[in-house]
């Protein structure tokens, strides 16, 4: 199994835990949640909107 089991809870005995995906995936979206709310996301560098200057397409064409 991925790991995806929050703390405290049964997990079978057959379930070989092979990553923490619980953890891992809490401690990621309270990372984003804290940039966010200091404004260091979304950046220049990750613009919210499509343009020429980032590679993508603008709207309209």
């Amino acid at each position: 199994m991925a790991g995806n089991f929050q703390p405290g809870r049964f997990v079978p005995k057959f379930v070989k835990r092979h990553a923490d995906v619980w953890s891992e995936a809490t401690r990621r979206i309270i990372q984003y949640r804290d940039e966010v709310k200091s404004r260091a996301f979304p950046s220049q560098k990750h613009p919210p909107h499509l343009t020429r200057e980032n590679g993508s397409i603008t709207k309209g064409g």
